[in-house]
């Protein structure tokens, strides 16, 4: 038997001593993740420009973004990371949960 073939051996017999539940949970979990740590980024984002609006409003320049405005929207911001932190924690703890039953 070669490498690559013991190697392929291997891996198709891990593969099928794992639980169905932890084939079908993986995938979706880590997206979930995924699509949180996005998320978050997405509302640090957010959060600087409204800060910078937040500084430039103060200037009184004629240009000046509103700064009600601006500071609803570092205040979105925050929710939003907030938001996406639960989701994060909570696929977190899915995948915990999955290698605590694989343990």
């Amino acid at each position: 038997m070669t490498a690559k073939s013991q190697n392929l051996h291997f891996s198709l017999k891990v593969e099928q001593n794992l639980p169905k539940r932890m084939v079908e949970v993986s995938p979706m979990t880590i997206g979930m993740v995924q699509e949180a740590l996005h998320g978050l980024q997405n509302n640090q984002r957010r959060a600087e420009q409204a800060a910078q609006d937040i500084v430039r409003a103060g200037t009184g320049a004629e240009d000046a973004p509103d700064y009600p405005d601006a500071a609803v929207r570092l205040m979105t911001a925050r929710r939003g990371f907030e938001a996406c932190l639960a989701v994060a924690r909570a696929g977190d703890e899915m995948i915990g949960t999955v290698i605590d039953q694989l343990a």
